[in-house]
């Protein structure tokens, strides 16, 4: 799932791009000196020659020219990590490109859902520092451990600069040997930033509802219910992305989750942004656009285990189509009402009839159960509304350490 591209306060994208981008312009550098620096594109250069090209688009020819002179390549490369923090942060009134996932991380995502992990690590070994953190911190644990228990397909390439990213990953932390030039070459600097960039979030939020008022024949559906909301958060203040990941195991066959998750997905995923408004009027509104990611996931890491029912189930008297049945019950014909269901996992509770003291049937005006324009919790067949995200924008702003009414969701 790739988040597509908007205008907002960040950082030149230039910077964060993996191995894949061709399409750079050439840059030439001359110093006093009479070297020369010549680089047609930033594919195959080395990290102290992206560093060198960064700095010279960034601060000009005399910056490199200077440094180069010198022949002080630590401040050279001091320089540049100073030059990469300045231009990822928000600056008032900058509206630039953010971040979009580079060809080979999208095609090392689909190298890993196919579990062909040769392709995974060659891919994973071609994308920068910055890009690398970002793609193992969206992979499930389990799939985590399951790649690296097939770390023999990394032959021959730079295992351990992996093993630093994925260490990171699931540390939270930097490890205390840095191997190869990671150090000399700002690779542990992006995993600083990466660590004070971007926070996770788990929730477990108990939910109830009640609900009144409903006529004979869906008399089943009085009374209180209640459950838990989980859930995780990954916010990327630097990418400027904010990913919701509910992990799912189920028995269900490998083709009925793909079908299951395409249709939650699609319904879900990247609808609406969180904007979160400055402390002042004068300071930069940032946007996250929310990304919905079902991942499937063994007992150990789930969130929720899913049954799956063939059609024609019921539960006290309650049915759905195809033969869902329940939040955690899900019908192998269906793949409408499981996005309502999916809605409960957010959070959110149901919207028929008079459900916490809201009438949903607009005062008798509407049946309060599967009406035209009542949204995905009234009504599965449609989608969701700003307000059906409200516990993920609750979520997002502690995890942000900013005020929920500073957050809206749009």
């Amino acid at each position: 799932m790739s988040p597509s591209l908007v205008e907002q306060p960040a950082s030149d994208d230039k910077t964060r791009r993996g191995h894949d981008e061709q399409n750079a312009p050439s840059a030439d550098v001359q110093t006093s000196s009479g070297k020369q620096f010549h680089a047609p594109n930033d594919s195959g250069l080395s990290s102290r020659q992206r560093a060198v090209l960064t700095l010279q688009r960034t601060q000009g020819n005399h910056a490199v020219r200077r440094l180069m002179d010198s022949g002080d390549l630590a401040t050279l490369d001091q320089s540049v990590g100073h030059v990469v923090h300045q231009l990822r942060k928000p600056q008032l009134g900058q509206r630039v490109q953010r971040y979009t996932p580079s060809a080979v991380r999208q095609n090392f995502t689909t190298a890993v859902q196919a579990q062909h992990w040769a392709e995974a690590f060659t891919c994973l070994n071609g994308l920068n520092m910055f890009e690398m953190l970002r793609a193992l911190a969206a992979l499930d644990p389990a799939v985590l451990d399951a790649m690296w228990a097939n770390s023999a397909g990394a032959s021959g390439l730079n295992l351990p600069r992996m093993d630093y990213a994925k260490n990171v990953v699931r540390n939270r932390a930097l490890p205390a040997v840095a191997p190869g030039d990671l150090q000399q070459t700002g690779q542990v600097t992006e995993a600083q930033n990466f660590l004070s960039q971007t926070s996770t979030r788990d929730v477990d939020q108990s939910v109830s509802e009640t609900i009144s008022n409903a006529p004979a024949a869906y008399a089943a559906w009085n009374g209180t219910f209640g459950w838990k909301s989980r859930f995780s958060l990954f916010v990327d203040r630097a990418a400027h992305t904010l990913s919701v990941i509910v992990r799912i195991n189920s028995s269900a066959t490998a083709a009925q989750k793909s079908s299951w998750e395409s249709a939650i997905e699609s319904k879900w995923s990247n609808r609406f942004t969180l904007v979160v408004a400055g402390a002042a009027p004068t300071d930069p509104v940032e946007r996250y656009p929310i990304t919905v990611d079902l991942q499937w996931s063994n007992a150990a890491n789930a969130h929720y285990n899913v049954a799956p029912n063939n059609p024609g189930a019921t539960a006290s008297g309650r049915a759905g189509l195809g033969g869902t049945i329940s939040m955690t019950g899900w019908g192998t014909s269906d793949t409408v009402d499981i996005t309502h269901e999916f809605g409960h996992m957010l959070g959110n509770p149901e919207e028929y009839f008079t459900t916490n003291g809201v009438d949903y049937t607009g005062g008798g005006t509407r049946t309060g159960f599967r009406d035209t324009g009542g949204g995905v919790m009234n009504n599965p067949g449609e989608a969701p509304a700003p307000r059906h995200f409200n516990l993920i924008r609750q979520q997002a702003a502690a995890t942000l350490g900013v005020p929920e009414a500073r957050c809206t969701v749009s």
